[in-house]
């Protein structure tokens, strides 16, 4: 995990996160203010203090209308300005949601394999 994070940090610095003004959130993790932050110590007890299971990801890939800025794909799941690129998972889901996602997933799946029947029999 730490390497992934390593990883992620210099990810932040490229320039295409740069534009974005991408910045690591410096905050210590309440009960790791005794380690040097960003030392490897530190994020070994910010990750046994925060690493949880709770979250399902969602709208990381959010799915909505053309006038919709925040919109990554379509519809049709197709990425806007990626030709022949789909995303058919949960990171699709719009909004929040308060269920699990296992279901919502599925059916998004069941879906995509409706849009590609359909796009493939032309």
């Amino acid at each position: 995990m730490i390497s992934a994070i390593r990883y992620i940090q210099r990810l932040s610095r490229t320039e295409a996160f740069a534009k974005f003004g991408a910045t690591q959130y410096e905050t210590p993790i309440p009960g790791c203010e005794n380690f040097i932050f960003d030392s490897d110590p530190y994020w070994a007890c910010a990750l046994r203090s925060l690493t949880v299971t709770l979250h399902h990801q969602i709208s990381t890939c959010r799915m909505g209308a053309e006038t919709d800025a925040a919109a990554v794909v379509d519809a049709r799941l197709r990425v806007r300005g990626v030709r022949g690129l789909r995303v058919a998972d949960s990171s699709v889901i719009p909004v929040t949601l308060s269920a699990h996602t296992n279901a919502p997933a599925m059916m998004i799946g069941e879906k995509m394999a409706d849009i590609l029947k359909e796009d493939w029999q032309q």
